[in-house]
């Protein structure tokens, strides 16, 4: 079966078993991103081809075929791409252990311990560990709520290092997420990558904020941000230029800035994508290296 329409790719499934998964080809091949495990720019690189399957959902329907031979499991952990489980030392597997039952202070303590272990000076800001209901909160403070399967949980944190703050946020799904649950990262995935392949000098805070809330209304998503798409990161966490419908002011290379963008359902679920990077003449330049693949535990 692969060929020009599909490839395989070796992923690491249950107890450190590879297997190889069948894809379809939708992104154009770029052999340094792809040796860089860059997955940030993949919206640069996705064909016409690629996103109509990303649009209809059937993108991963090759899949079945490993289904059928017992590789996976419609419901259960997610085979991780073989090349990021590398990467990961014993320390590191342990923070993906995270578990139904464990509270969110729990988690939040833990990965606040990790970054300072692991070289940083201290935290840019208090780490958010939102799950379920009250990751629809964009600016949540962790508590006693317990983990749940089935839930999403949002991570947004920083470390501090040679006096500079870096920012990011990831979700984690516990257990195989909901058809809406899906369909809501999907979206957050094109706006984030969408907005993060047009900034360069030139472009405004005001239109990138604008294209962000554009593809999540598409999405069936209107309203539902309710913040800047970004801001600028540097000795303080937040700083000049904001991504925001009131910066009408054009972005200039050496900007860091923040590309954020949100879904918070009330009583359901919240879910936040952030990067951060530096304008180029070139274009955005990412620093965060976790991949945008649906972490799935």
């Amino acid at each position: 079966m692969p060929g020009p329409l599909f490839f395989k790719q070796q992923r690491v499934g249950k107890d450190g078993r590879l297997l190889n998964i069948i894809k379809f080809r939708s992104m154009k091949v770029d052999k340094a991103l792809e040796a860089a495990h860059d997955f940030t720019r993949d919206a640069e690189r996705m064909t016409s081809f690629g996103k109509l399957l990303r649009r209809t959902k059937i993108d991963e329907l090759p899949q079945l075929w490993n289904v059928l031979v017992g590789d996976m499991s419609l419901v259960g952990p997610r085979p991780t791409v073989k090349e990021q489980t590398d990467k990961y030392n014993d320390y590191q597997r342990q923070r993906l252990n995270m578990r139904p039952g464990m509270t969110e202070r729990q988690v939040q303590v833990e990965l606040e311990d990790f970054m300072v272990r692991h070289g940083a000076s201290g935290l840019a800001f208090t780490s958010i560990v939102a799950c379920g209901a009250h990751g629809a909160s964009p600016h949540a403070v962790s508590g006693d709520t317990r983990l749940e399967a089935g839930q999403c949980v949002v991570l947004d944190f920083g470390a501090r290092a040679q006096g500079y703050c870096s920012d990011m946020t990831r979700v984690v799904f516990l257990g195989e997420p909901s058809a809406a649950m899906r369909h809501a990262y999907a979206v957050l995935r094109e706006a984030n990558e969408t907005v993060e392949a047009m900034l360069l000098p030139g472009v405004t805070g005001a239109q990138a904020h604008a294209k962000a809330e554009e593809i999540l209304a598409a999405g069936g998503f209107a309203g539902k941000m309710g913040h800047g798409l970004g801001h600028g990161v540097g000795i303080d966490i937040h700083e000049q230029p904001n991504l925001s419908p009131r910066n009408e002011k054009p972005l200039v290379a050496g900007n860091v800035v923040t590309v954020e963008p949100g879904i918070y359902l009330e009583g359901e679920f919240g879910m936040r994508l952030e990067d951060f990077g530096v304008i180029t003449e070139r274009g955005f330049q990412v620093f965060t290296q976790s991949s945008h693949e649906m972490v799935i535990i």
